[in-house]
C-alpha cells in the first residue's frame, strides 16, 4: 500500500513540476496570434534596427525607433528631440514594417535586444534576443518587476501585463 501511495505521489509531483516549469519557462500560451505567419517580417525589422544600432558611434545608450509605413525614426533614448535620424528602408523592409505597424508603435534597441512596444504604456511587447530570459530577468530587476512573459520560440518572447 505504501508503495502505491509513493508511486502516486511521485507521478503527481512530476506532473506539478512539468506544469510549473511550463509556466515558468514558457509563460503559458502567447497572446499574439499568427506570429509564425509574420515572424519573418519582425525578424527583418529587428535585424535592421540591430544593424543600425551597431553602426552608431556611442553604443552605450538605448535607442528608440518609431515605425512608419515607409521609414523608421531613430532617436537616442536620453535625448529624443535632439538626436533624431530618419532611416530609409528598402522595398522588402517597407513591406515588413507595414505588418509590424499594425500591432506596434515603436521599438527599443540595444546591443543585446530589440523590444517592439505596442504603445508608450509598455503593457505589451515582443522581445527579440539571443538570450531573451536574461533580458526579461534584468527588466524585472531594474524597472518592471510585474512583467509577465510568454515564450513564442527561442528568440522571441511576449512581455507585458497579462493579468494571469
Amino acid at each position: 500500500m505504501k508503495k502505491r501511495i509513493m508511486i502516486i505521489l511521485a507521478i503527481l509531483l512530476a506532473f506539478i513540476l512539468v506544469v510549473t516549469s511550463y509556466f515558468f519557462v514558457y509563460g503559458g500560451e502567447p497572446e499574439i496570434e499568427n506570429f509564425n505567419d509574420v515572424s519573418a517580417n519582425y525578424e527583418t525589422i529587428a535585424n535592421v534596427a540591430m544593424k543600425y544600432y551597431n553602426e552608431l558611434p556611442n553604443k552605450n545608450d538605448r535607442i528608440t525607433i518609431l515605425t512608419y509605413d515607409d521609414h523608421m525614426e531613430v532617436s537616442n533614448y536620453k535625448n529624443p528631440l535632439e538626436d533624431r535620424v530618419v532611416v530609409n528602408l528598402s522595398e522588402e523592409e517597407k513591406s515588413a514594417i507595414k505588418t509590424i505597424d499594425k500591432e506596434f508603435d515603436y521599438m527599443w534597441v540595444t546591443k543585446d535586444y530589440v523590444i517592439f512596444w505596442q504603445d508608450e504604456t509598455k503593457y505589451y511587447g515582443l522581445v527579440y534576443s539571443e538570450k531573451p530570459l536574461t533580458i526579461i530577468r534584468e527588466m524585472k530587476n531594474d524597472w518592471y518587476d510585474a512583467v509577465e512573459y510568454h515564450r513564442i520560440n527561442s528568440n522571441w518572447y511576449e512581455i507585458g501585463s497579462f493579468g494571469r
